[in-house]
């Protein structure tokens, strides 16, 4: 009797660990190619919290889904500009877009907020 009980607790246990808020949002991030594309999901994976990360090479969009008691938007955009990617949020450092291999420096937008 102990056991069952034990496993219906644990069980339950479980189901709120998998109850997590997940956010999904879409903005835009600038970038040229494939590498572009390694980069910025990596930097966007790289952020606590963030459980997936897509970067479309033709539309600039990138989509994200993320736990919302890890992290924030604002963080997630913040980490991609640091990386030397222009996106709606924030905008990158001149030295770090600068130092971006030449097939990777794009049109950069006017003004973002700069980090």
């Amino acid at each position: 009797m102990k056991n069952i009980l034990l496993m219906v607790i644990l069980m339950l246990m479980g189901f709120g660990v998998m109850a997590q808020e997940y956010h999904k949002a879409k903005f835009k991030v600038w970038g040229n190619c494939e590498m572009c594309q390694t980069k910025i999901v990596k930097a966007a994976k790289s952020v606590e919290g963030v459980k997936k990360a897509h970067w479309n090479v033709a539309t600039l969009q990138m989509s994200v889904k993320f736990d919302t008691e890890l992290t924030t938007l604002a963080k997630i955009q913040k980490i991609i500009a640091e990386v030397g990617y222009d996106n709606e949020g924030y905008r990158a450092d001149d030295e770090v877009y600068k130092n971006l291999h030449y097939c990777c420096k794009y049109e950069r937008p006017q003004p973002l907020k700069k980090e």
